[in-house]
């Protein structure tokens, strides 16, 4: 994990930027799917990324935000960050696996990235890096071929300015 943080020129000041480094195949947040609970017949929602299909395989979403959350707390524990409540600028840019053969030099492909940031967005406030979703008030996010590994980079800045 790489962090580097800025902050203003005085002695007592606390980072204005936090940007942090989270490794693996990005998740979606997807969209959600009902179901009947069979012993009680009550209905219930899950994520279609973390239902289990008729293979078994249960989706990854769970684990995806739990690593995000991870790097965010150690990202913020390192870099002395506190939580705020004041607005925030996020910016994500995800890095992705390139097909063996891909139509455009960008991937205009699933998974959207609105879903993926959804799932990222969770996880950095489920590490409480700041106080509330509300309080997000500009977002720049992209997706790219990774070079070499996948994952996203993550960079917020107090103050909701870039």
């Amino acid at each position: 994990m790489t962090t580097t943080l800025e902050q203003p020129t005085t002695s007592t000041a606390t980072p204005t930027r936090l940007r942090f480094m989270v490794y693996g195949i990005p998740v979606a947040q997807g969209s959600k799917i009902a179901c009947m609970n069979r012993h009680t017949g009550k209905p219930f929602v899950v994520d279609s990324a973390n239902f289990t299909n008729a293979k078994g395989e249960k989706g990854r979403l769970d684990a995806w935000r739990r690593r995000v959350e991870e790097a965010a707390l150690a990202a913020a524990t390192e870099a002395g960050w506190s939580q705020t409540r004041e607005p925030i600028t996020v910016e994500m840019t995800f890095l992705l696996p390139k097909p063996a053969r891909s139509t455009f030099d960008v991937p205009a492909v699933k998974p959207d990235l609105s879903k993926l940031f959804r799932a990222a967005e969770d996880g950095v406030g489920d590490a409480k890096i700041y106080h509330d979703d509300c309080e997000v008030v500009e977002i720049h996010c992209q997706k790219v071929y990774a070079e070499t590994d996948c994952g996203v980079e993550i960079v917020v800045t107090k103050g909701g300015a870039l």
